[in-house]
């Protein structure tokens, strides 16, 4: 899932996603991850800053056709994986 909206500022647009991969992804492509956000379904969200370049690495991610540095998605997956549990 992924969704665009004005954070709470509404001085930028943000996209959330609910994929683990799919933000460990982006993070590894060099976008920023603006928080992580849960609630009492072990549900989480994870907000990236909507830049230039965003829609289209989802796209490429979905398609199967992403490449990013194996050690550096691996590095941002266990970093996030460390948020969501001590959340």
């Amino acid at each position: 899932m992924r969704m665009e909206k004005r954070d709470q500022n509404e001085k930028e647009v943000v996209v959330e996603v609910s994929d683990l991969a799919l933000a460990a992804a982006l993070c590894a492509s060099d976008f920023i991850l603006k928080g992580v956000s849960g609630n009492q379904r072990k549900v989480f969200l994870f907000v990236a800053k909507s830049e230039e370049g965003i829609r289209q690495k989802i796209n490429d991610y979905h398609n199967r056709c992403l490449t990013v540095d194996a050690r550096r998605y691996t590095e941002e997956m266990r970093m996030l994986k460390t948020l969501i549990f001590n959340e």
